[in-house]
Parts: structure tokens; C-alpha cells; sequence
């Protein structure tokens, strides 16, 4: 399935994209990846930002 990931590096947003298995996903979530947009509050609001 394809899958984007994102994690917060020396205050850089990283990226991953691509098709990963649910055994890659599962590791890559406990090094601290996250699946979920950043910058963005679980309704979908974006915080954190100038506006």
C-alpha cells in the first residue's frame, strides 16, 4: 500500500513515500515516524504555523 511517513530531523521535516509493508510501517513508527500529516491537529486544523 502506499504510505507516507514523517518525522521531525535536526528540525527538518523528513519524508518517506512509497509502497511498505505493514511489517516496515510497524518498525519505522517505533524508530518515531509518524503516518499522520505534520503540522496538523487530529480534526484537521493546522496549528503550529504563522497564518
Amino acid at each position: 500500500m502506499l504510505r507516507t511517513l514523517y518525522r521531525m530531523i535536526d528540525g527538518e521535516r523528513r519524508v518517506i513515500h512509497g509502497h511498505l509493508s505493514k511489517y516496515e510501517v510497524a518498525v519505522l513508527r517505533q524508530e518515531g515516524w509518524r503516518e499522520d500529516r505534520p503540522q496538523v491537529n487530529k480534526n484537521g486544523i493546522p496549528v503550529g504555523r504563522a497564518v
